[in-house]
């Protein structure tokens, strides 16, 4: 382990223990148990994140600028010696004879100044890597989120289908009875009602796993609204924000991460190959001979290496460093090519849910009213209306399956885009 490194590492772990102690005093409290509304998902999932799995990163990156700001300087040691000698027989004079040397010893070069350099590129990208993984947590519980989102949402709408069937059941009971209408007819909505129960059911068992699911994400339990339907209008009201990043793909937490990185790595390497630097010694030497009196003198001494038993690191460090810039530049077009991707997507989703709704639910609806009117006058069969629900039920679930990839994709390019526009530079200092 390189010299500066070895004197850190104690300072280090200090910096470590008290930043930890720090970080769980002013951890902010737990989110108040109130809905987990889409409008306050991200928020909510950021904080969530920041005091409990991000926790540790954020001690981490705090430790690390600690350990930049204890980084010694130029002065390295002193050093002193001293001795006595005393005559054991023969000669005049008493005899005896004493020496004192203290001089202090500088470290040459910018070993100080690139050691600091290396710790707070270090502190950089742990705070990079600390972004990124608030993107990526996030991201998933949005995800959660909308699975809940969507199961809900279908149960709600099977439950409305088999109210409305419900209003059917009760006089066709009634008329079977009476003998004014068939058995089977009865027995044919009846079977009708078990398969939307069983729909039904299924979709409420969904909805309660993706709860479970988000919760154990969350790491504790959370209120989710008592309807999907709320929830619509909102979620659709927003435009494209895969546009805003886009504009702003070199903010990505995924793309600052690399670069954090990189410059930490080569930060390193460079305070390694200066550990080896020469020193310089200065000081001051005493000497008292018995009879002859006391000398005094300066001393001056310098230190050269022959090797540099850092050169090893140093290469693997600055090969690290390359192969992050390499790693970042094919990041950054598989990037700009998914957030594309991901654009097209939204405005694909956007103009499929409103087709959904203008060329397919429109008609639907229309044609289960004008059903509903012509059975009263026996114009139509009950069963061309039931058929007529059920296919309007089942366009009904097609567009919530379509609303929700819409969601998702808009949640995931809203927090991206968030966090992009909080941690983008203002001195134009990235690349």
């Amino acid at each position: 382990m390189s010299a500066w490194r070895g004197t850190l590492l104690l300072g280090l772990l200090l910096a470590l223990t008290a930043a930890a102690g720090d970080a769980v005093r002013a951890a902010p409290p737990g989110p108040a148990a109130e809905p987990l509304t889409w409008e306050a998902l991200l928020p909510v999932a950021g904080a969530i994140f920041e005091a409990g799995p991000g926790r540790a990163g954020a001690v981490e990156a705090e430790g690390l600028s600690r350990a930049a700001r204890v980084v010694p300087g130029r002065l390295l040691a002193l050093d002193a010696s001293g001795g006595a000698d005393a005559r054991l027989g023969g000669g005049s004079g008493h005899g005896v004879e004493a020496s004192l040397a203290a001089a202090l010893v500088l470290q040459l070069g910018r070993a100080p100044e690139l050691g600091r350099r290396a710790w707070s590129a270090r502190a950089e990208a742990a705070t990079a890597r600390q972004e990124l993984a608030r993107w990526e947590f996030v991201s998933q519980v949005a995800d959660a989120w909308v699975a809940w989102w969507a199961a809900k949402a279908v149960s709600e709408q099977l439950h409305e289908h088999r109210q409305q069937l419900d209003g059917y059941l009760a006089p066709l009971r009634q008329a079977a009875r009476s003998q004014a209408v068939s058995r089977v007819l009865v027995s044919d909505l009846e079977a009708e009602l078990a398969r939307v129960d069983a729909q039904a059911a299924v979709a409420r068992r969904e909805a309660a796993s993706e709860a479970a699911g988000l919760q154990a994400l969350l790491g504790r339990p959370v209120t989710l609204p008592e309807t999907a339907q709320a929830e619509v209008g909102r979620a659709l009201a927003e435009d494209d924000p895969w546009r805003a990043v886009l504009a702003g793909l070199e903010a990505h937490p995924a793309l600052r991460s690399l670069d954090r990185e990189a410059e930490a790595a080569r930060a390193e390497a460079d305070a390694l190959g200066a550990a080896t630097a020469p020193t310089l010694s200065v000081g001051v030497t005493g000497r008292e001979e018995g009879d002859e009196g006391t000398w005094g003198g300066l001393m001056v001494g310098l230190s050269v290496p022959l090797a540099d038993p850092n050169a090893p690191e140093v290469a693997r460090l600055r090969s690290e460093a390359m192969a992050a810039e390499a790693e970042r530049r094919w990041r950054g077009q598989a990037l700009r090519a998914e957030a594309r991707a991901a654009s097209q997507r939204f405005e694909a989703l956007a103009e499929q849910h409103r087709e959904l709704g203008r060329l397919l639910l429109e008609p639907l609806e229309r044609r289960v009213a004008l059903f509903e009117e012509a059975l009263a006058s026996g114009q139509v069969s009950l069963d061309q209306v039931i058929r007529a629900r059920r296919d309007l039920q089942d366009a009904l679930q097609a567009r919530v399956a379509t609303r929700a990839e819409l969601m998702r994709h808009a949640a995931r390019g809203r927090a991206t885009a968030a966090l992009m526009a909080s941690t983008a530079p203002t001195d134009g200092s990235e690349r």
